[in-house]
């Protein structure tokens, strides 16, 4: 599935969860900016026409004297994301808001009579969400998962009290207000932040795991142990069956808080 063109980064969400992971972004992150694109709508979008749509958002944004692409990330109907313009590199999506903040377009015009929403574009919109704020340490709340319209043009968070967009639209997630916000879509990001914390932090985890450690931190199996860390997300070492410090370090990334000589792992 994964495609690249030019900048661009075409992925799924099991590819874009295993990209996420290996990215080091040394700037701070405090907030996910979550917007519309407005146009292009969905009836512009088709299944093989992703770079195309970006290709014409990067040339609106030049127009307007960007310096890029405003978006860090964009997502699609039909569930996948792009990476557009570098994690690294601040957005421009929300005056006010840009330092410190990854942002979000939608592909989709979402004021209400607008376009609805596919499943696999609400299900992706909400893996997203919670992925970033695992990967930046933030608790999803109205500080953390803001919307565009809270912002005035000039820069000022007024809570969508005299602005001028709608964005990230009237009917996204049940509306574009905090209390919308809060009851509709944080909820939602929380339940899969939850799940994605699950996948590392449950006990059982290190149950399952039929090893045992030498001295030196170096684990003393082969091919199957490799293979079975593969299986967890942002992990992926060459199956050859010598495990050395890069299995070593993928087993206590997947097991959290225990340690390499703790006495209750044998």
């Amino acid at each position: 599935m994964k495609q690249i063109k030019n900048q661009f980064i075409l992925m799924d969400n099991a590819e874009f969860a295993k990209w996420l992971e290996s990215q080091t972004i040394k700037r701070s992150i405090k907030r996910i900016q979550n917007h519309h694109t407005w146009k292009p709508r969905y009836s512009g979008f088709k299944d093989d026409n992703h770079f195309s749509l970006l290709e014409g958002m990067k040339r609106s944004h030049l127009k307007r004297d960007f310096s890029d692409i405003a978006q860090n990330i964009t997502t699609f109907p039909d569930g996948t994301i792009a990476v557009c313009r570098p994690l690294t590199k601040i957005p421009a999506g929300i005056k006010g808001a840009n330092t410190g903040g990854i942002c979000i377009e939608h592909v989709g015009n979402f004021d209400i009579g607008g376009d609805e929403m596919t499943t696999m574009h609400k299900d992706i919109i909400v893996y997203l969400n919670a992925l970033l704020c695992a990967k930046f340490n933030l608790s999803p709340d109205a500080n953390s998962i803001v919307y565009h319209h809270w912002w005035t043009a000039a820069g000022k968070r007024t809570n969508g009290i005299n602005v001028a967009k709608s964005c990230p639209g009237t009917n996204f997630f049940g509306g574009n207000k905090v209390e919308d916000a809060e009851k509709n879509f944080i909820p939602k990001i929380i339940t899969q932040l939850k799940k994605i914390d699950a996948s590392f932090k449950e006990e059982p985890v290190v149950e399952k795991l039929p090893i045992s450690y030498s001295k030196n931190g170096v684990v003393p199996y082969g091919k199957e142990l490799q293979e079975y860390l593969n299986q967890f997300p942002g992990i992926s070492l060459k199956v050859d069956g010598w495990p050395g410090k890069n299995s070593s370090d993928a087993l206590k990334k997947v097991m959290g808080h225990y340690l390499v000589g703790d006495p209750r792992i044998n």
